[in-house]
């Protein structure tokens, strides 16, 4: 098949997230099984215009408009792509089905309206909520993608038809993240985007009731975003600086080192899509304590391979779970991890994906 995704983003783009990752390890999964794939994408810095990376080829354009714009010139190109996939990462549909009439998969990671908060303006917020209120009519007879079942009740819950949506979990690399040597004394880990409905000041709130109960532990936040600096001012604050260390952006191995040097993985978010982070931590043996909130609660298995906690006990339900983690060993959750973890993978994920833009391409 020749496919076209389209996504702000391209795994290079320095702001790539979950929804790139997810992207991009399906993009190569299909190239590795003799597909075409293309992706269009936003031009950022010195990337260039072109270039193929991973058997992937990339084409960006200049800015999210420019790239929306681009879509008649790059469907009117020959050979035409059989089927088209348009990644809703952030939220806009992109118009491809439309304007080519060509087969179009859908790409749905949750409802933005949770998640917007603190991001964009209240007027902004309306205009994206209401854009997606959209999807039922734009995306009429599309096959919609989704990876939880939280995000398939959203798709339902703005008038999507149950036939519509295809559920494809995202798989895990178990080769890269893997169980490693644990740190001597307890280490907790964050790591993410830093945005505000990630809610990584939580991670340090939580810190802070720790070690105010005599709790010998340290917290390292991975990760790059629009609130790094202002949680680098709040560890000071709040005293904790000195068992608080930013380690800022990280490539996947040393991210996977880190990860597994750890006793416990701590997300703070409002919503997920997919708890990908969840699921890496568990690859490493690793349990997650987390709110009991969409994407998450699929992810981890509370009292197996971590601990749900209620969203309203807020950073002191986040203590409590985590000193009970901790109190536990490193090694006590490790065996449920790996398996759950293992039972998730990169090709059985590519697999589903295939034959459903197979389908969706008259196949």
């Amino acid at each position: 098949m020749r496919i076209q995704w389209y996504n702000h983003r391209d795994i290079r783009h320095p702001l790539a997230g979950g929804a790139e990752r997810t992207m991009w390890e399906v993009c190569k999964g299909l190239v590795r099984r003799g597909h075409s794939v293309e992706v269009i994408s936003c031009r950022f810095a010195n990337l260039p215009t072109q270039e193929t990376f991973d058997g992937v080829q990339i084409r960006r354009f200049a800015g999210n408009l420019g790239s929306h714009l681009s879509v008649p010139l790059a469907l009117r190109e020959r050979p035409r792509p059989e089927v088209v996939v348009e990644d809703l990462a952030h939220v806009v549909p992109w118009g491809a089905g439309m304007l080519g009439r060509v087969p179009t998969v859908a790409f749905f990671h949750h409802l933005h309206y949770r998640s917007l908060s603190g991001q964009v303006g209240r007027v902004a917020g309306a205009a994206l909520k209401t854009i997606e209120r959209t999807y039922p009519f734009i995306y009429r007879q599309r096959t919609f993608v989704t990876e939880s079942l939280s995000s398939q009740e959203d798709l339902v819950s703005i008038g999507l038809r149950p036939q519509q949506i295809v559920r494809i979990p995202p798989g895990v690399d178990s080769g890269l993240f893997r169980p490693g040597d644990r740190s001597r004394d307890p280490l907790i880990v964050w790591y993410g985007r830093m945005q505000p409905y990630k809610r990584p000041e939580h991670a340090l709130l939580a810190l802070k009731e720790l070690l105010a109960e005599g709790v010998s532990v340290r917290l390292l936040v991975i990760g790059g975003g629009p609130d790094a600096e202002r949680l680098k001012q709040m560890a000071r604050d709040l005293s904790i600086a000195g068992a608080t260390e930013f380690a800022g952006v990280v490539s996947d191995r040393a991210l996977a080192s880190l990860l597994a040097s750890s006793w416990v993985n701590v997300q703070c978010s409002r919503t997920e899509g997919w708890g990908l982070t969840s699921m890496e931590a568990a690859a490493c043996g690793v349990p997650t304590v987390c709110y009991d909130v969409p994407g998450l609660r699929e992810t981890v298995r509370s009292g197996e391979t971590g601990t749900l906690v209620t969203e309203s006990s807020g950073p002191r339900g986040l203590a409590l779970a985590l000193r009970k983690v901790i109190e536990s060993g490193p090694g006590a959750y490790q065996s449920a991890c790996l398996h759950w973890a293992h039972s998730h993978s990169w090709d059985a994920t590519v697999s589903l994906w295939a034959k459903t833009l197979e389908v969706a391409a008259g196949g």
